[in-house]
């Protein structure tokens, strides 16, 4: 982007033979140098991926502005969406995969922008959270994980935590439930020899 207004850019890719292989065409504003979508096409033009960008209100004079990334399978379906929130010095990311189903599959966010996953979320096909995974201490490892289950109706019946990372459970806690009603639950400690 070097003058005002729209500008697009086409980048063609060949094989070892000249053939082409790919190519990928950028949309920007010149003004502020915004990407605002790239596009990926096979040899035969058809679209294999999209991504659009979208800017938080006011993203140059923001204390807290955001740019969001949401990439579409050649299908026009969302298998990815990268939000990145500038604070400071900072860019946290929220990065969102889902499935061939539009269905959101994984959630991952780096608190911190060390690069490095602080917490990460996945749901099972009924959008239901089955596992979440966590670094506390920054140390970019996991360092607790909790798994959740359900029943045939969608009741949580199990949460599951594993406090160190070391795949036993330390605590395990049961829901209980009588005719589609909570009645309770029961919490088990185990301790780690």
């Amino acid at each position: 982007c070097t003058s005002n207004g729209l500008r697009t850019a086409t980048f063609n890719f060949y094989d070892d033979d000249g053939n082409l292989t790919s190519s990928n065409v950028q949309k920007c504003v010149a003004e502020n140098n915004r990407l605002l979508s790239k596009e990926r096409f096979d040899s035969e033009g058809n679209s294999e991926s999209s991504t659009i960008y979208t800017y938080s209100k006011d993203f140059d004079n923001s204390d807290n502005p955001s740019r969001t990334a949401i990439a579409y399978n050649g299908s026009n379906f969302v298998s990815k969406t990268v939000t990145e929130y500038q604070k400071g010095g900072e860019i946290p990311v929220r990065e969102s995969v889902y499935d061939e189903n539009n269905i959101r599959r994984k959630l991952s966010q780096d608190k911190n922008s060390d690069g490095d996953f602080d917490n990460i979320q996945e749901f099972n096909e009924k959008s239901q959270l089955v596992l979440e995974s966590s670094d506390a201490d920054n140390d970019g490892l996991i360092d607790k994980k909790i798994a959740y289950e359900y029943d045939e109706t969608g009741h949580i019946i199990k949460r599951l935590e594993d406090d160190n990372n070391d795949n036993v459970y330390n605590k395990i806690t049961q829901f209980n439930y009588e005719d589609g009603t909570y009645k309770g639950m029961k919490v088990s400690v185990v301790q780690n020899p």
